[in-house]
């Protein structure tokens, strides 16, 4: 059995996370199983479910460096710290949007004796961007596997000459889409549960952060209740600028229709009860729940930031930042009208099956080790 070690922040319920989880769930468990390199001393929303599945949860550790700069030197030594203390598993496979970041980590894996690799871009933007592009530069000179969930998170982590020439594999966001197929059931009896049968739901899903875009969506969804004062707002996540975004919805008065959800484990049923999933992030690699949403067949407006190929069906529509408000707010009314449709054999048809997805990472696990082999 191969050993595959994913180096993770904490493993919650985010799309990152969620994807690598549905890859779990699919994998042939008894050709390759997954441990969980995490940098955060805390309890993930996953947890309990990878050791079920046979995983560990391991923590890197603290790093021993305080001083600025200088505590760089102690990423990497954790690093090898880790795998020389960890010597049984066939691939790291690390997951992050920034290449300082990866550069880092691949530098004390290597020097730990760790020659199977794999960086996987989940993102097309990021902090610091001066810094990554300096580092993205080192990249082609290391010896890794690379992977991007989409061409634009390829190019962001890898840059374009890499992308075309071939050296970046696209493993996409698979999920398991007969589990969202719609169900108007399901719907009413959500609907019934909020108490919000009669309302506009408008919805979203994501982190409280700079990349999803919230203080926006608030002011869309102040512009469209103005308009429709039946409309009310599910906001399903949690994150660092929650409080401000509450803050915001009780400046605007809008406490009574803006509903903070937390972390929620009905995902479908919560897409299934919205007329309107509206998505205005500043950025994204390719968004798990976008294609989460388009199984369950519920109109989207996002942000033409998004990567093209999230465009699997019609459900998903798309608008400029640069909009005004009211145009945002009348395409949002416009399409909560629309209804439902079904759209999981498009979804299957684009490749974003998640036993398909599984399949191929599988493979690529067998293939980096046995290039291990070939080169002991």
């Amino acid at each position: 059995m191969l050993r595959v070690i994913h180096s993770v922040s904490v493993m919650n319920r985010a799309g990152q996370e969620t994807f690598i989880m549905n890859i779990y769930r699919n994998i042939n468990r008894e050709k390759v199983q997954f441990d969980f390199q995490c940098t955060k001393f805390e309890n993930g929303d996953y947890d309990r479910e990878i050791e079920a599945l046979g995983g560990k949860i391991l923590y890197l550790g603290e790093n021993p460096i305080k001083l600025p700069f200088l505590k760089y030197l102690g990423d990497v030594y954790l690093q090898y710290h880790f795998f020389k203390n960890h010597k049984d598993y066939n691939v790291f496979h690390i997951h992050t949007y920034h290449a300082f970041d990866a550069w880092l980590s691949i530098v004390g894996a290597k020097l730990a004796g760790m020659k199977n690799i794999v960086l996987h871009s989940h993102n097309s933007q990021g902090l610091h961007p001066k810094l990554h592009r300096i580092f993205r530069r080192l990249l082609p000179y290391m010896k890794i596997e690379r992977f991007a969930c989409s061409e634009m998170a390829a190019k962001w982590m890898f840059g374009e000459k890499e992308v075309r020439r071939g050296k970046v594999n696209i493993i996409k966001n698979g999920i398991v889409p007969e589990e969202f197929s719609f169900d108007e059931k399901e719907r009413k009896l959500k609907r019934e549960e909020l108490g919000l049968e009669e309302k506009k739901i408008v919805g979203h899903i994501g982190r409280f952060s700079r990349q999803k875009n919230h203080e926006f969506l608030i002011d869309i969804f102040e512009a469209v209740h103005k308009k429709n004062p039946d409309a009310v707002l599910l906001l399903i996540g949690i994150g660092e600028l929650q409080e401000r975004i509450r803050d915001k919805v009780k400046e605007k008065n809008l406490e009574e229709v803006v509903k903070f959800m937390g972390v929620r484990t009905d995902i479908k049923e919560l897409l299934w009860s919205m007329d309107v999933f509206l998505f205005p992030s500043l950025y994204e690699g390719l968004s798990v729940v976008a294609i989460e949403g388009q199984a369950a067949g519920v109109p989207i407006l996002a942000a033409d930031t998004l990567s093209p190929e999230t465009k699997i069906t019609e459900c998903i529509n798309f608008l400029s930042l640069n909009e005004k408000l009211d145009k945002w707010s009348e395409r949002v009314l416009e399409l909560s009208e629309y209804g439902h449709c079904y759209t999981i054999e498009d979804i299957k048809r684009a490749g974003y099956d998640i036993t398909v997805t599984a399949h191929i990472l599988e493979e690529k696990y067998i293939e980096i080790s046995k290039t291990q082999r070939r080169n002991r």
